[in-house]
């Protein structure tokens, strides 16, 4: 005889189950605590259940991603060490960032031994990056590298430009005017590289949250195929050379939740412009904001689960931060340490070979569904302002970053938001006096701005500019 086990174990409804919480609480008060409010606007309940959760379309997500390693390029001869060290230890892509563009010599120099056609490779030379495009163009000619197979990017974003300095590098027209000729230069000669960046993670260094994160990123997109469209450009060429830069925040959950509800948008954004079967090409990056310079190595292990984060959520590319990067040029063992974060998560916990692991958790895929909301809400009020510069010119976009960033650091500085080793459980001992040698972005030009600028902050910065004053001072009393 066959049992029917739901008449033996009766599944309870949700409501059965708040109803046992509430009895089993003396004050009413306290089933406040089963929803979250978090600074993502979004709320949480503290538990999902199946029938909460309707069967919705997801795309498919990949996470077969590339382990993008950071080289620092300021110094030549040292970055092209430091590169081939990193493709001869697991690194399958190369990121180099510098202040400014070399000569023939020293390009020559960085890229010495390195396969261009084998991996994919990526620069960022700030205000020298359209300059370097034409160089590395004329590199990979004269080296005899076929164009049609080189892989990679070069960090061109106009609007993040306007969006971390307040203004264009040139005038408004100007800029949309370059950006088209760049675009076109590298549709014809670089099919397979990545020009059009759009890198919202500037939003979230500066205390925006995820979900202003996700809508700016969808803003900037269509900021950028207007621009196609004014200067009579096919918008296919947009879409073959996109690349968006998210940055990984600290909560877990609800980064991996970002990261599906942006693949969600972007393709819900794709088909409404014909586009039907079109995937995000997303490099995540740990975000500086949570990062520290007292007690650094907590950094490796805040990097480790903001690795998972993006893996699980599936992000194309992910870089890790070396730990010492906040306060200094990194070395060869910070440099191994943050590629073998990933290494392990791919070699050991294979975590690239299951396609969107958060698929099915009730939990997660309430915070994707809750994130696709907000950000397509804040999105559509974005364009009512008249799209993403408009937004920052108006201070619509600032304003909503001020208020999370301000709640952020008072939460900091009160200890309600806590960081190992800075505001909870300091070591006293540990000085860094001396050691801080990091060379921060400054935009000197107070000029032809038109909006006001976002600005990166990592929250540890005041308490610990604070310690080191107080440091130097003892240093010169003893002496």
């Amino acid at each position: 005889m066959s049992v029917n086990w739901s008449d033996e174990f009766p599944v309870p409804s949700t409501e059965q189950w708040v109803e046992e919480i509430r009895k089993s609480v003396k004050d009413p008060k306290e089933l406040e605590k089963l929803i979250w409010h978090t600074d993502h606007d979004v709320d949480l309940n503290a538990f999902y259940r199946k029938e909460e959760n309707s069967p919705k379309y997801h795309p498919a997500i990949s996470n077969n991603w590339e382990i993008r390693q950071i080289i620092y390029a300021d110094k030549i001869m040292a970055a092209n060490q430091s590169a081939i060290l990193a493709l001869e230890n697991g690194a399958d892509s190369l990121y180099f960032k510098a202040t400014q563009v070399g000569t023939e010599k020293e390009i020559d120099a960085l890229l010495k031994d390195i396969r261009l056609d084998w991996i994919s490779t990526h620069f960022d030379f700030e205000e020298s990056n359209v300059a370097w495009l034409y160089m590395y163009i004329d590199y990979l000619e004269t080296n005899n590298f076929d164009p049609a197979v080189i892989k990679g990017s070069i960090n061109y974003d106009p609007l993040s430009e306007l969006l971390l300095n307040g203004h264009f590098n040139y005038e408004e027209k100007e800029a949309s005017k370059i950006f088209a000729s760049v675009l076109e230069t590298v549709h014809t000669q670089l099919p397979a590289f990545k020009i059009v960046n759009i890198n919202a993670g500037l939003v979230r260094e500066s205390g925006g949250n995820a979900v202003h994160e996700i809508a700016t990123a969808l803003s900037m997109l269509v900021e950028y195929l207007d621009w196609a469209d004014q200067h009579k450009l096919d918008q296919e060429m947009i879409w073959q050379h996109l690349q968006f830069h998210l940055a990984i925040g600290p909560e877990y959950f609800l980064e991996i939740g970002k990261f599906r509800a942006f693949h969600i948008l972007f393709q819900n954004l794709a088909k409404a412009y014909g586009k039907e079967t079109i995937i995000p090409f997303v490099n995540a990056t740990s975000a500086k904001r949570n990062k520290t310079m007292y007690d650094p190595y907590n950094n490796l292990i805040r990097g480790t689960s903001e690795a998972m984060s993006a893996a699980i959520g599936g992000a194309q590319n992910i870089t890790i931060l070396p730990f010492d990067e906040t306060y200094r040029l990194p070395d060869e063992f910070s440099y191994r340490l943050s590629r073998n974060i990933q290494l392990i998560l791919k070699e050991e916990s294979m975590l690239h070979q299951v396609n969107d692991p958060a698929a099915g958790s009730y939990y997660i895929e309430q915070i994707t569904e809750k994130m696709v909301d907000a950000s397509w809400k804040l999105f559509l009020e974005m364009e009512k302002q008249g799209g993403f510069i408009a937004s920052l010119k108006n201070k619509f976009i600032q304003q909503k970053v001020q208020i999370i960033a301000e709640k952020q650091q008072a939460d900091f500085m009160s200890g309600r938001l806590t960081s190992v080793g800075v505001n909870k459980y300091p070591n006293k001992t540990e000085t860094k006096t001396g050691e801080y040698t990091k060379v921060e972005h400054t935009d000197m030009s107070n000029e032809n701005k038109i909006a006001i600028p976002l600005k990166p902050v990592r929250l540890a910065e005041k308490i610990e500019f604070e310690r080191m004053k107080l440091e130097s001072s003892s240093t010169v009393q003893k002496n």
